[in-house]
């Protein structure tokens, strides 16, 4: 996490998809890049912290069971696209692989 200051982040979130903030904005807020926000935002939903993010909106707290409920459904959707992404690859090291990628 970035300078072990993940909890300012949180500071700048807010409750609900209609008070999101994106990535970008966090950056700018806090004088990180956008990498840094995506890095600490995965550390503290590992710890615990519920927040809830989309590509159009951006980073917010959920203010409801539903808006968990869509997360999960969005990041699960995500897994199951990058297991398919994924299945060639397997196949192929499953047949024996070979040198030519």
């Amino acid at each position: 996490m970035k300078q072990n200051k993940p909890l300012i982040l949180t500071d700048y979130l807010s409750v609900g998809e209609e008070n999101a903030i994106t990535a970008k904005d966090l950056a700018k807020y806090l004088g990180w890049n956008e990498r840094d926000i995506t890095i600490t935002v995965n550390a503290l939903r590992k710890q615990g912290t519920l927040i809830c993010s989309n590509t159009q909106s951006g980073f917010w707290l959920p203010a409801d069971d539903r808006d968990i409920e869509q997360f999960v459904r969005q990041m699960q959707g995500r897994i199951k696209d990058m297991q398919r992404a994924m299945k060639p690859a397997i196949e192929y090291l499953k047949n024996g692989g070979g040198d030519n990628c």
